[in-house]
């Protein structure tokens, strides 16, 4: 008897050293390979400052504005200039700074559906 109880004994004081030193007898479990899963941030849509912008251009008669797509904003002037991406991009800054809206490409037409500038809005 007295043998039997000197290895319980031993073997619990080896199981206590082993148990100091991080051995905990799961090791399978931390061979596995962990497995992050990373979410896309989604991009959602100012729908109030998309609303103001289209506001703000139009003036029946003169200008009219709207979202063909989300991609895409048009502005159409009743006397566009020849050259009107200066005017696009001038109109891309303000609805940056006063919307906060961006995403699309900004396109200037005429109401003969003449198109006359073009600027991405980034």
């Amino acid at each position: 008897m007295r043998t039997i109880g000197k290895w319980i004994l031993i073997l619990g004081a080896f199981g206590l050293v082993l148990q100091m030193l991080g051995y905990d007898g799961n090791d399978k479990e931390e061979t596995k390979p962990k497995v992050v899963e990373k979410k896309a941030p989604s991009k959602t849509i100012n729908e109030a400052g998309r609303a103001k912008a289209i506001a703000r251009w139009n003036d029946p008669g003169y200008t009219k504005a709207y979202f063909p797509q989300k991609e895409s904003f048009w502005i159409l002037l009743k006397s566009p200039p020849p050259n009107a991406d200066l005017y696009a991009e001038l109109a891309c800054r303000a609805v940056k700074e006063d919307y906060n809206i961006s995403g699309f490409t900004i396109t200037v037409w005429d109401f003969n559906n003449k198109k006359y500038g073009k600027a991405r809005c980034y």
